[in-house]
């Protein structure tokens, strides 16, 4: 009957079971000897080794259980890297670059961008490295204005989640639309490469700038007061110094001439008639006058008493 022969062959299973353990017993000792497990193979090399006459491209170390999308790959050199010794630095679109930068290219077997190192891809040429920092500076403005929407990008995120994202960033962004022949740009088509020449800031970053380039601009230019120079800074005080200057760092001649003449070319008094108001908003500033001041003190004096005077 079914249920006989069923019976018959667990009893044979159970036998060939027990024989098998006894098996790998040592002689005389009772300790089992410990059997190697089955390594395990990334997808791309598993796929190999299940069909018949399909090598694996490239021999790569199997990545840990916590990072499954992270692949490595030997490489002639002897070293181990990120991508294979046939992979080429991206040339897409911004959205195409922002997309391997989060998500990478599991179907290749390809690990997020954002995980590589400059020695990933220092065997792409020359201009590896630098390609690679633009990648992340232009991938990081799209994720600061993620951010300031209130949203963030999840490790499992889709690729459709992602561009939804990306359309948000680039809204976000102060993006040149248009051609110097006024041609309009389309942003979904253009080379990544492209948006290296532009500082992608934010669009209200871009008006602050602006009203800061304005104000600075007002403070570089002089007050004629009295036929003296004087500039007005942000917080409202006049100095005879604009709200750029620096305190100079040249040689005691240089120094002592600044000190008793005007400089015409930057408007600017001689350093002796300064008060520490005038340098207070530098680090340092009335501590390097004194200091100076001390200095072209003793030089004057000696010049007196050597019967010369400056007039």
């Amino acid at each position: 009957s079914y249920k006989s022969t069923l019976e018959a062959n667990n009893q044979s299973i159970t036998t060939e079971l027990q024989m098998l353990n006894n098996s790998l017993k040592q002689p005389g000792t009772g300790n089992n000897i410990s059997v190697p497990p089955t390594p395990v193979l990334p997808p791309l090399a598993l796929a190999a080794a299940s069909s018949p006459g399909v090598a694996s491209p490239q021999p790569r170390l199997v990545a840990p259980a916590q990072e499954q999308s992270c692949w490595f790959y030997n490489h002639p050199d002897g070293s181990t890297r990120r991508v294979p010794p046939y992979w080429k630095f991206p040339s897409g679109t911004l959205l195409e670059l922002y997309t391997l930068w989060h998500l990478g290219d599991p179907e290749n077997c390809i690990s997020p961008m954002k995980t590589f190192s400059t020695s990933d891809v220092s065997f792409c040429g020359k201009r590896s490295r630098m390609s690679l920092s633009e990648a992340r500076c232009l991938a990081n403005a799209l994720d600061r204005e993620v951010a300031k929407a209130g949203r963030t990008i999840d490790p499992s995120i889709s690729q459709e989640e992602l561009m939804q994202l990306f359309r948000l960033a680039v809204n976000g962004l102060d993006m040149p639309l248009a051609t110097p022949t006024g041609r309009q740009r389309d942003i979904f088509r253009l080379k990544w490469s492209t948006f290296t020449k532009y500082k992608l800031i934010s669009k209200g970053e871009e008006k602050n700038k602006k009203a800061e380039g304005m104000q600075l601009a007002h403070e570089k230019t002089p007050i004629d007061v009295e036929g003296k120079w004087v500039y007005e800074h942000a917080d409202g005080s006049i100095r005879k110094v604009p709200s750029t200057w620096t305190f100079p760092m040249v040689g005691l001649q240089d120094m002592y001439v600044l000190w008793n003449c005007r400089n015409e070319k930057q408007q600017l008094l001689p350093l002796k008639t300064y008060t520490s108001k005038d340098v207070n908003f530098l680090p340092k500033g009335a501590k390097n006058l004194a200091e100076v001041r001390g200095l072209m003190n003793i030089i004057s004096n000696e010049a007196a008493r050597r019967g010369l005077e400056i007039k």
